[in-house]
């Protein structure tokens, strides 16, 4: 199958983790040599704690295997010792809140939510 199908699938069931858990963003990059699908979850509280994450991800990396067996998928957070280099795309929920902003009024937090329904892609 052609990566560019792999990433459609990737994109589709990452959009369907955001409708069902919108305080999270997602980052996207393959590696081509390694054959590894790299995705970022922030934030960590979700991707370690939350039990719907958690089977959403098994579940996915079950039935990635098995769709597409030559290829490598790995799931990570920002505390992992790994990390995206350069994000083919993000996908941001429309609760996220990025911790690292300084700006929380409630003015930013609805300025991110509107901008956030949109999938970013990345050159």
């Amino acid at each position: 199958m052609k990566i560019y199908n792999i990433k459609e699938y990737f994109k589709i069931n990452l959009k369907k983790i955001i409708k069902s858990l919108p305080e999270i963003r997602v980052s996207y990059e393959y590696d081509i040599d390694a054959k590894i699908h790299s995705i970022e979850i922030l934030p960590n509280k979700i991707y370690h704690l939350d039990k719907n994450y958690i089977d959403w991800e098994i579940n996915f990396t079950d039935n990635f295997i098995k769709k597409f067996p030559d290829q490598n998928v790995c799931f990570f957070t920002d505390d992992a010792v790994i990390g995206i280099e350069k994000a083919e795309f993000e996908i941001i929920g429309e609760k996220y809140i990025d911790k690292n902003s300084e700006n929380t009024n409630s003015k930013y937090k609805k300025l991110v939510a509107k901008k956030s329904k949109k999938e970013i892609h990345y050159n």
